[in-house]
């Protein structure tokens, strides 16, 4: 596809590198000459600099042959504007990013009126993977599929009954529907085989129903405690989602900003929170509004840096406190999981995953196409929903079709039952079906056929 980005900040980068590595013909569009003079030196797209939404800039870029424009500058009505343009200019397909939770209720007028194909809010979906990482504080990464009928679970194996065991051994242990799909062992990822072994600190994934996840993860000793008391460092959007999302659930929320101004802000709108003023990386003061009692810590101020170190610094004043913390750059994460903070997020891969499920339905001619889309570690793993329509993998046992390496059909979601994908399991027309893969370039389910 021929896709015209505008806005090169963190988040339009993070989607430029996406979808340039899955082979797509990109123009960018910023205002600002520095970050298109770091576009040119990393990616091999085109630039333009000036306003996305002026009309020469537009047909510069090349509206005219152009099958998505994606609007990802910092306001929401600059990416209103240029996707509006665009439509006008012949662009079918455009994408606006509206984080404003004042735009909350307009949204659907917003795409109706201005011919959107799809508006991302990746704040607020970023505070739904917030809330499934608090809902199992042992794990790592909580992604749900089939409307959160099934979980995809990363645990990170210490001391509990998996270690040693091999995967046909679990099985027996355990006795629940549950598959291991991947692992990352040091720095590699393997889609495992049942006689598979498991070794303590392992990274696995478990697919598994929502009913049936929350016993696996109380079976193998690693539920942990209820999140009941979360401390917030940082009262920016995604800080309001997470809180709101949070004290909804009835979590006990504190939110400390420095901005007086934004403190009220976050009073006025949020119930049944507390919140402090005062600079997030005063100890004294995080002592004080009580880190060493809360269950959770969420680090969301605008510095990765200092994301990282304060939650070292809750991880030692309280060993068994769940820290979540926020970063930009993929380097940061890296240092941050060498620290032994693996629980860290980015809104921009919550972005750039909404965006390369769009595009990859898109492409699609099947009629299988992708639903859902997880790019995990780093994106060298894939997890992905599909949709099963007439085609030549229905009706035939798994074990008789030749799926490609590094493939693993995992769940298959029929009508309300959950099934466990199995040799002897055949998927039928109407299945949804979840699929783990390290070949990240799957734009239909009959792809991962060899």
């Amino acid at each position: 596809m021929k896709i015209i980005i505008v806005g090169c900040g963190i988040t339009g980068q993070s989607i430029l590198s996406s979808l340039e590595m899955e082979g797509h013909d990109i123009v960018a569009i910023d205002s600002n000459e520095s970050c298109l003079e770091k576009v040119n030196n990393l990616y091999d797209v085109k630039t333009v600099q000036g306003n996305g939404a002026d009309v020469s800039v537009l047909e510069e870029a090349g509206t005219k042959t152009a099958d998505l424009l994606i609007a990802i500058t910092p306001t929401d009505e600059q990416n209103l504007l240029c996707a509006m343009t665009a439509r006008k200019m012949g662009v079918k397909n455009t994408i606006a990013r509206i984080r404003n939770p004042e735009y909350e209720g307009q949204l659907s007028m917003f795409k109706e009126e201005l011919g959107l194909s799809m508006y991302i809010n990746p704040e607020r979906v970023f505070s739904y993977e917030v809330s499934r990482l608090l809902k199992f504080p042992s794990a790592f990464n909580v992604e749900t599929f089939a409307k959160g009928q099934v979980e995809l679970l990363g645990i990170k194996l210490e001391n509990n009954k998996l270690v040693g065991t091999s995967l046909f051994e679990m099985n027996k242990k355990i006795n629940l529907d549950v598959l291991v799909c991947a692992v990352k062992r040091e720095e590699k990822i393997i889609i495992p085989r049942g006689d598979f072994t498991l070794k303590k600190g392992d990274m696995i994934y478990v697919t598994a129903s929502s009913k049936t996840m929350h016993a696996f993860v109380k079976s193998i000793g690693a539920l942990g405690q209820r999140t009941r008391k979360v401390l917030i460092l940082g009262g920016g959007i995604d800080s309001y989602y997470i809180a709101r999302q949070l004290s909804d659930a009835g979590i006990d929320i504190k939110i400390i900003e420095p901005n007086r101004e934004r403190c009220e802000y976050l009073l006025d709108n949020i119930p049944h929170i507390s919140v402090a003023t005062g600079n997030v990386a005063d100890t004294d003061l995080l002592i004080e509004e009580g880190i060493d009692e809360v269950d959770a810590i969420v680090c969301l101020t605008g510095s990765d840096e200092i994301n990282t170190m304060l939650a070292l610094f809750a991880k030692k004043r309280n060993p068994g406190i769940k820290t979540i913390a926020r970063y930009d750059s993929s380097f940061t994460k890296v240092l941050m999981e060498s620290a032994g903070i693996t629980d860290a997020v980015s809104p921009k891969n919550v972005a750039s995953n909404l965006i390369s499920r769009y595009v990859r339905a898109k492409s699609d001619v099947s009629g299988s196409g992708v639903i859902t889309l997880y790019k995990l570690l780093d994106g060298e793993l894939e997890a992905l929903e599909f949709a099963v329509n007439d085609n030549k993998i229905i009706g035939k046992p798994l074990k008789d079709l030749k799926i490609k390496r590094g493939i693993l059909v995992a769940t298959v979601v029929r009508k309300n039952e959950i099934i466990i994908a199995k040799g002897d399991t055949a998927l039928e027309k109407g299945d949804s079906v979840i699929v783990i893969t390290t070949n990240t370039m799957l734009d239909s389910l009959e792809d991962i056929l060899a």
